[in-house]
């Protein structure tokens, strides 16, 4: 370990302490991009846990009996960094997301009377949450603490990978409670949980489960809690009028009666405190039943020691964090690490410690090795994180590979997961974008032996016709808007999901399926409106839609965007579009306007996910399919403008705030483009093999790779003006070309950035100096 030396002068001696250096876990701030539009949250997990246990700060419900409530939007994670009180601790969230669900068994703790309604923000000593203040809030990465003012009890969170451990300090009082609410949720609403069942098995462990319907319909998960002090008694009550009450009515089923089931469960269990003894409650969960559950719980925390558990999860996350160890400044640093923390949330493990794991039909399966994981935002993590993950976390992208493998032969559909949690598939989205996650793995050499039917799971998911307008793109050679709806966006998709296809199966040889796929590469094409220079969506007797907005994200034919930005998804054919356009000079002008030209103030409020914070004039870099569009002006021949964009970019959309994030995290892929970018490439094309070259944020970066290699990233003349790449060395030899491979990435070494702050124009780049093109330079 390394230390800094502190000096302190007293008046009395010089004293000299060695006090540790600061570690990249160190730099995890959890609270950005808590407050509006990360939608991020702050507690306690280990990476890549199913525990993500967090406080919720409100209440908001999806729908109050009268169509969607917007405020909701606001909770997607539970957290809003700007609300004054506290619900109380869930133990499953979303990072990021723009939609939501979880928010499962949520407990609190209070004293005086009991009260087993949450109360309102409004007027919040009416139930059982509880004000708080950011001054006695505390997150780190694998911990979370807070003092509950209206009952003066310190909460403390930490987690293992199944496990909540939660410890709370009670002032002294003869009233001690905690609070379990089975009917709590996010992105809740009357009727989403289905049943609910709590069995007191002893007067320390209660065991119980729940299913929801919501954005998963038939979600199941099952708890085990276990209390390091006797339960004095409890009330398990069940909130709502029984038409048949069966012959249960004989008992108080409200008085110490150990088993509840129904659709409103609130449980409070009573306790004698001693001041200075804390309470330690331990959550473990399961998606296969309460038996794993206590399992989980036995093998993971088997002790009371709350520090020991914490120390442990902070020991976890710096394992993964060191992986990629920066040199630059602290706030970059805090950027830097808290990304690379946020891309370790989700996909999150789903298989218990037996390896047993609830399958997406429904039924329990053990694996003999590896994990399961679950929570995969498709249309958003394709682009940047899962090809993050192949150089950092490449044994676990492949046992998430083989999930969404698993997902496809549980599948009633016999399709790849388009958006899957806890064992639903809640179809959120377009395209079909597990495709490129999987062929970029197997291209990479992750997914052996299951390469055929890897490829045959793709082509299946692709050839469904009756999914989001397959079988009229498969007619057409496009997807018609009257046929179904955001068709353009749909196109664009299917067309680069489609060359990944195509790679992997040219890579096996199957060269007939390959010209089908390279074919359907090219739809895009026939979107294309040479009147207007930008794609169109078009109808089923080939015309144009009428009439047809650029900047509108509404009813134009694209999903959470417009044309101005949409019309740049071609990663797989760059040289192409620059083709269909008239050159080179279209597209940087097409690029320019678009980074310079505010979208009018009129078309904001179309779309909850866009708004000015994530913004620079038209691109909107806080929602996914603009994440590539910096880079594209490599492509044009003048990197030193993408070089410009891309630390624009990192300096005013990422900040260490808890409004820090521009966009929705979306389960790391924002994240994921940060670091990618802070070191100084980018997948622009997942499938390809490449990165392509931007500009390092940092001064220097050591990669320590699974294969035990390490890249040590040299940034000479670093500095704030000094955004401009003068020359680039690998291995000592410099560097023509505009990207570096993945093969050159693993095999370690030295990349070294020689940095200037006046841009280099070059007019003599050759062919293969350029990035991945399906049309050849």
């Amino acid at each position: 370990m390394r230390f800094f030396v502190v000096v302190l002068f007293t008046a009395f001696s010089l004293q000299v302490f060695a006090q540790p250096a600061k570690q990249p876990v160190d730099y995890v701030n959890p609270l950005i991009g808590t407050d509006d539009m990360g939608h991020t949250f702050p507690g306690a997990s280990v990476p890549f846990g199913l525990v993500q246990l967090s406080p919720d700060t409100d209440t908001a419900w999806y729908s109050y009996g009268k169509g969607y409530n917007p405020d909701v939007y606001k909770y997607c994670a539970g957290y809003q960094y700007t609300d004054k009180t506290i619900v109380g601790f869930s133990h499953t969230h979303f990072n990021g997301t723009g939609h939501s669900d979880l928010g499962d068994f949520l407990i609190m703790p209070t004293t005086g009377p009991a009260k087993l309604n949450p109360g309102t923000s409004d007027v919040p000593r009416s139930g059982y949450r509880s004000a708080f203040s950011h001054e006695t809030e505390k997150a780190e990465a694998g911990y979370y603490a807070v003092t509950l003012a209206d009952y003066n009890i310190r909460a403390e969170l930490t987690a293992t990978r199944h496990v909540g451990i939660h410890r709370y300090t009670f002032p002294s009082s003869a009233q001690a409670h905690i609070i379990l609410d089975m009917t709590a949720g996010i992105y809740n609403y009357e009727g989403k949980v289905v049943w609910a069942s709590v069995r007191v098995e002893n007067d320390h462990l209660i065991t119980g489960y729940r299913q929801t319907n919501g954005w998963g319909r038939t979600r199941l998960v099952y708890f085990a809690m276990e209390f390091s002090q006797p339960i004095i008694s409890f009330t398990l009550q069940n909130n709502e009028q029984l038409v048949y009450k069966g012959f249960w009515r004989k008992f108080n089923e409200n008085d110490n009666f150990p088993e509840r089931a129904g659709h409103r469960v609130q449980c409070s269990f009573n306790f004698d405190v001693t001041p200075g003894k804390p309470v330690t409650v331990k959550v473990a969960l399961s998606g296969v039943s309460t038996r794993n559950a206590l399992l989980n719980l036995q093998e993971e925390a088997p002790g009371w020691d709350f520090d020991t558990y914490r120390a442990s999860a902070r020991n976890l996350w710096q394992t993964e964090l060191e992986k990629i160890q920066v040199t630059a400044d602290d706030d970059t640093k805090a950027n830097f690490y808290t990304s690379l923390y946020h891309t370790m949330l989700n996909p999150s493990v789903f298989s218990d410690v037996n390896g047993e794991y609830r399958g997406l039909d429904q039924n329990i399966y053990t694996l003999s090795e590896g994990r399961n994981y679950t929570v995969f935002s498709l249309w958003d993590t394709f682009r940047a994180l899962h090809p993050l993950f192949t150089i950092i976390q490449p044994s676990r992208d492949a046992d998430m590979v083989r999930s969404m493998l698993a997902h496809y032969r549980q599948s009633v559909h016999k399709m790849l997961p388009v958006w899957s949690h806890f064992a639903n598939e809640n179809w959120c989205m377009t395209g079909y974008h597990a495709v490129p996650a999987v062929t970029d793995a197997a291209l990479k050499g992750l997914v052996n032996p299951d390469l055929e039917q890897a490829l045959y799971a793709c082509t299946a998911t692709a050839e469904h016709d009756s999914y989001e307008g397959i079988g009229a793109y498969r007619k057409f050679g496009f997807v018609p808007e009257d046929v179904s709806g955001n068709s353009a966006s749909k196109t664009l998709e299917y067309a680069y999901d489609d060359w990944t296809i195509a790679r992997l199966a040219e890579a096996l040889g199957k060269d007939s399926t390959a010209r089908i796929y390279y074919t359907r590469a090219e739809s895009w094409k026939k979107l294309y409106d040479p009147e207007i220079h930008f794609i169109r969506p078009r109808n089923s007797n080939g015309k144009f839609k009428e009439p047809f907005d650029p900047l509108s994200t509404v009813n134009q034919g694209f999903i959470e965007g417009n044309t101005w930005n949409y019309s740049l998804f071609v990663p797989h054919d760059i040289k192409g579009l620059i083709y269909t356009l008239g050159g080179p000079g279209r597209l940087i002008s097409w690029l320019d306007s678009l980074f310079a030209v505010p979208l009018p103030d009129k078309y904001f409020g179309e779309n909850e996910d866009l708004t000015k914070d994530g913004m620079i004039g038209g691109y909107v870099h806080g929602n996914e399919p603009s994440h590539h569009i910096a880079y594209m002006y490599v492509y044009a021949g003048v990197p030193w403008k993408t070089q410009e964009r891309v630390h624009e970019i990192m300096k005013t959309m990422y900040k260490p705030l808890p409004h820090g994030l521009c966009g929705n995290d979306d389960c790391g892929q924002m994240s994921a483009w940060y670091v990618f970018s802070a070191l100084g490439f980018y997948p622009v094309t997942p499938g390809s093999n490449q990165y392509v070259f931007g500009s390092p944020l940092v001064s220097g970066a050591l990669l320590r790779l699974e294969n035990g290699a390490t890249l040590n990233i040299r940034v000479t003349n670093s500095g704030s003006r000094n955004i401009y790449i003068q020359k680039i060395m690998f291995q000592g030899r410099e560097l023509s070309r505009l990207y570096i491979t993945h093969d050159e990435i693993l095999q370690g070494g030295e990349l070294e950035f020689v940095m200037g702050d006046k841009p280099v124009i070059r007019k003599d780049y050759q062919p293969d100096d350029f990035p991945y093109s399906m049309t050849k330079w």
